[in-house]
Formats: structure tokens, sequence, C-alpha cells
């Protein structure tokens, strides 16, 4: 074997030993790294087993927590179903309430009408009935003002009827005394509204005559007495409506006369 020989065998030689000190320097990067992988590794495995022991804890008791949740929902959901069945029962009570108050607001709404037309009846009633007191209240001042006018037109009928058949009698003068002068007359003037007679009584102190004249005829028409004079005497003449005179006449040509009389009107 020659120098180049060993010279190449120790190339390979030097090759060698650096391949194995490259082998082992990557050896010890590789154990090195692989122990801290592991240590690395068993950190995280005891970590990750400490935290999965949280997380079975925490999922057992999110367990019992959904267990409650469940009976909770469960409650709750009957709650649900009760609640729902009470608000049904409700709807109806509701329902039926607002069709009874719909009812009544009708019903109230009819009543109103009717009490409104029932008001209005009244009012006009009312006013009718105080239009009747009235016509009443005229009436009956109508009725007591006619019984009246009847009571005054019978009563003047019945005085009509009086003087037709000339029952009315009214003493015109009583005793009334006269003074006449010699050869002169006094004459006496009544209102004689109906036909009828005078009563004339009369006496004197010496001897007179009596005209009798009416402002109907515008005469003197009777005369008492027929012949001569009186001292008295009663007579009766018949007058006319109008003014009836009576004339008493002295006929003396000396002496002066009294006379008193006594005059009724019969008609």
């Amino acid at each position: 074997m020659g120098v180049e020989s060993k010279k190449a065998d120790k190339k390979i030689l030097a090759i060698f030993i650096a391949i194995i000190a490259v082998l082992a320097a990557l050896s010890g990067y590789l154990y090195y790294d692989y122990v801290t992988t592991v240590s690395t590794k068993d950190a995280e495995i005891s970590s990750l087993t400490s935290e999965n022991n949280i997380l079975r804890s925490n999922v057992s008791a999110l367990s019992n927590e959904n267990n409650m949740l469940k009976n909770e929902i469960k409650n709750l959901t009957d709650q649900l179903s009760t609640l729902q069945l009470e608000n049904s029962r409700l709807e109806s009570t509701i329902k039926n309430l607002t069709d009874q108050n719909n009812a009544l607001n009708a019903e109230k709404a009819r009543l109103e009408d009717m009490v409104k037309n029932l008001t209005a009846q009244v009012n006009s009633l009312a006013a009718e009935n105080d239009r009747l007191k009235n016509m009443i209240t005229s009436l009956q001042n109508q009725i007591t003002y006619l019984n009246s006018r009847i009571s005054e037109l019978e009563s003047r009928v019945r005085g009509l009827e009086d003087i037709v058949n000339l029952r009315v009698s009214v003493v015109l003068d009583r005793d009334k005394t006269v003074n006449i002068p010699a050869n002169s007359y006094t004459i006496l003037r009544y209102n004689t509204p109906y036909a009828g007679y005078l009563r004339i009584s009369f006496t004197a102190t010496q001897g007179v005559y009596i005209w009798v004249g009416s402002s109907f005829t515008n005469e003197w028409y009777y005369l008492y007495p027929r012949k001569g004079y009186a001292t008295s005497g009663s007579f009766i003449v018949p007058v006319l409506p109008g003014t009836t005179y009576i004339d008493i006449e002295n006929p003396s040509w000396t002496l002066g006369v009294t006379a008193t009389l006594t005059i009724e009107y019969i008609y």
C-alpha cells in the first residue's frame, strides 16, 4: 500500500470521525431536543390532564346544572302549559266579557236613545201640558166670565121679564114737598127708560092740577083731575121710554100752595 493510499485512508478516517462527531453532536442535540420535547410534552400532558380534570369537573358541574336546567325547563314548560291553559281560559273569558260588554254597550246605546226619545217626549208632553194648563186656565176664566155673563144676562132677562110683566117698582120720590107760588107751576123731571106707568099720590094745601108729559112724544098727554082742581089724589098714568115730566099747576091768583108727592115707577 502506498503513501497515497494511506492519505486516502486518513482522509476517510477523518471524514468518518467527522461524521461520527457530527452524528454525536446531532445525537446530543436530538437527545436534548427529545428530552426538551418530552419535558414540554409532559408539562403539556400534565397541563392537559389538569385541564381535562377541570373540564371533567366542569362537565360534571355543567351536567348537574344541565339536569337542573332540564328540570327547571320541565317545570317552566309545565308552568307554561298551565299558563297557556289559563291564558286560553282567560282569553275565552275576556272574549265572553267583551261580547257581553259589546252587548251591554249596544243595550246602553239603545237605552240612551230610548231615554233621549222619552226625554224629548216628556219635554214635548210637558210643553203640551203647560199649553193645555194655560188653555184650561183660559177656558176656566172664560167659563167664569161666561157664567158671570150668563148670571148677568139671566138677571137682565129676569129684569126684562119683570119689566115686560111690569114687576119692577122704583120709588122715584117719597113725600117730596114742593112750594108753588100763586098762578105758577113746578115741573118735576124723571128718567123713565122703559115703558110702564107711574103711581102718583099727592096732597096739597089747596086745589091743584097735574099734567104728565113725555120726551118720547114731546107733548103733554095726561091731566089729573080731568076737570077742576084737587087737594089730594092718587092715580096711575102710563109712561113711555125717555124723560117723563110732571107739571104741578097752582091756579090760584093770590095764594101759593104746598104739595107733597110720592111717585112710584112701575115697569
